[in-house]
């Protein structure tokens, strides 16, 4: 693990989040294992000119777009009474933000030159709890977005990256990663918006070139891009390149995927391999998938609203298998999990779930509807067949 991925977690539990059973697995293998690299990390956050240097960057990140793009939503003029207690609110806000930072800091830094002896001593340091299903609560807005420079910045609310980012981006393009148990939604330089789901990565330039808008992702997204007919957008996604010139789709294209799958909502886009050779075109409601293997793509008619669901906050499910419907829901509220046996995993659902729901009220559809159980072992959730003493 890379010392950004373990203060990530230790931020994540002191500011008031659960470790996953995966994450808490991780920390004590690294604490075990690397005593050197837990002085090193502790001196690192003990350097105020780095955490001076990661305050600034985190001030590059614009949230007066997103609240003013909200208050149009909802119809709220501010007049210039109104704006003066917000601004005394924003500087209030960034000073316990500085406060916040040295107190999480503090307990960091406690935490990684604290020798640990056993489980014990690491469970009762980070309070970190065994995964019990009532206790899955649904993903949050987050992301972490990745300079040239290799610096990063974990940000917990829908931002626009701010102009002055683009002079810190200016030797290479942007990265975003969204992970487990996240969501987020990024505006690019041309208003062009893209919700992206758990475990997914968007890279774009600062600027986009003259002729082209081009950007990469893994995993799954929803792209609104801004009309502009001399400007074509183009997503490349594992060899699959589909150019946009003003319209609404959404790709998933996550690595364990054999396909991409490309859906249409309104518009029209064309799709072709990496190479060139070969162009197929889309109409409103129709799918492509793209055999990752072959190179080769179909085209068939689709239900939008399933395959967008996630976006509108439903998992919406249509002659799907429960070990394609565990994948996404293990993404979203961050577990681990397993099947007792094949049939489990192979019992078709047609139906719904909340995305903003707790986990438990999830699975009690799924318990419902498929005869299942879920139950928790070695920290993993255990999915099986219902026996007879227990229906």
């Amino acid at each position: 693990m890379t010392s950004q991925e373990i203060i990530n977690i230790l931020y994540k539990r002191l500011a008031g989040g659960t470790l996953s059973a995966d994450e808490t697995l991780r920390l004590e293998k690294w604490i075990a294992e690397n005593p050197d690299a837990r002085q090193r990390m502790a001196d690192d956050l003990s350097d105020v000119e780095r955490l001076a240097s990661g305050y600034r960057l985190r001030r590059m990140i614009d949230t007066e777009r997103p609240r003013e793009e909200m208050m149009r939503r909802l119809g709220i003029t501010e007049t210039k009474k109104s704006i003066r207690p917000f601004k005394l609110f924003k500087t209030l806000r960034w000073a316990a933000a500085a406060v916040m930072v040295a107190v999480v800091t503090g307990g960091i830094i406690y935490m990684m030159r604290t020798p640990f002896t056993s489980t014990d001593t690491l469970a009762e340091a980070t309070d970190i709890q065994p995964l019990r299903i009532e206790n899955l609560s649904p993903g949050s807005t987050q992301a972490i977005v990745t300079v040239p420079s290799g610096d990063t910045l974990h940000v917990t609310e829908t931002s626009t990256v701010a102009p002055k980012l683009a002079k810190a981006a200016e030797s290479g393009p942007l990265q975003i990663d969204v992970p487990r148990g996240g969501e987020f939604v990024v505006t690019l330089e041309d208003s062009t918006r893209v919700w992206l789901n758990s475990e997914s990565r968007l890279i774009y330039p600062a600027h986009f070139s003259a002729s082209s808008r081009r950007v990469e992702l893994t995993g799954e997204a929803y792209f609104e891009v801004t009309h502009n007919p001399d400007v074509p957008f183009i997503v490349e996604s594992a060899n699959q390149r589909v150019r946009v010139y003003g319209t609404e789709f959404n790709i998933r294209s996550y690595p364990e995927d054999d396909a991409v799958y490309t859906t249409l909502s309104s518009g029209s886009i064309s799709l072709s391999p990496s190479s060139g050779v070969g162009e197929i075109f889309l109409s409103p409601g129709k799918q492509a998938v793209f055999t990752k293997e072959t190179s080769e793509a179909k085209v068939r008619s689709v239900d939008i609203e399933r395959v967008t669901g996630w976006r509108h906050g439903r998992f919406v499910f249509e002659e799907q298998s429960l070990r394609q419907i565990m994948r996404d829901l293990a993404r979203w509220y961050d577990f681990e999990y397993e099947f007792a046996d094949n049939e489990a995993a192979e019992t078709i659902f047609m139906g719904s779930i909340p995305r903003y729901s707790n986990f438990k009220t999830a699975i009690a559809i799924l318990e419902k509807s498929g005869g299942l159980t879920f139950e928790v072992r070695d920290n993993k959730i255990l999915i099986s067949r219902q026996t007879s003493q227990s229906r």
